[in-house]
């Protein structure tokens, strides 16, 4: 910050900020501002978003943004990322989101896409039998009965629309990604096997194999 206040000769006078309470930059943002005595803004992630796409674009009234992403701090405290958003550049409200499921495991569901795969099947009432749901999922038994308690009774499982976990879930099912090393690792390998697989997916005739597991096996 330093280097870059000298570089452009500039002396801020707001601090913006992330929405996320739990991010380190909304930490070291608002500490920053405070031994400075300035102003601090929370924009919520996907607003900056569409707020971004309005100033590139210059634009300055109402707008209709469609905010496709992986993970944002939504205004109710769920995570947002497949929302359709009209706003402007000081305002934006929610209008419209995706398909609804439990993020069970909070952050641990980004890097184990399995957890957004069951997170869908449950919300979407798919296979409730815990045997047949387990089988599906290709998990131990045991893990899928800890996941369901975890999203009757809400806990460490916010709601959320992102687009980007759909497409961890969808890859989880295709590929049978357990975990990942990276956010939207999985995403990216199911991108690289449609490319490859373009002319049977026209041809409608692409059925991917569905992996099974018997109780109890480890996978």
């Amino acid at each position: 910050m330093a280097h870059l206040m000298r570089t452009f000769e500039i002396e801020p006078q707001t601090v913006v900020h992330d929405l996320h309470p739990g991010y380190l930059s909304t930490t070291w943002a608002k500490e920053w501002a405070d031994e400075r005595g300035l102003k601090t803004i929370a924009v919520q992630h996907h607003h900056a978003h569409v707020a971004g796409c309005m100033a590139e674009q210059g634009l300055t009234g109402a707008v209709i943004g469609l905010a496709l992403d992986g993970t944002g701090y939504g205004t109710d405290g769920h995570i947002w990322g497949g929302e359709v958003l009209i706003g402007a550049p000081r305002w934006i409200r929610a209008v419209a989101a995706s398909g609804v499921c439990s993020h069970a495991g909070r952050d641990a569901a980004v890097k184990e896409p399995w957890r957004m795969r069951s997170g869908h099947c449950m919300q979407q009432t798919l296979m409730w039998n815990q045997n047949r749901l387990s089988n599906c999922l290709a998990r131990r038994l045991g893990e899928v009965r800890v996941l369901r308690r975890m999203v009757e009774r809400g806990i460490n499982s916010p709601m959320t629309s992102s687009l980007g976990r759909l497409f961890d879930a969808v890859a989880a099912v295709v590929l049978n990604r357990r975990i990942v090393d990276y956010e939207a690792q999985a995403a990216i390998e199911l991108e690289g096997i449609a490319v490859d697989e373009k002319d049977r997916f026209e041809q409608g005739s692409y059925v991917p194999e569905l992996h099974t597991a018997e109780e109890g096996a480890e996978v």
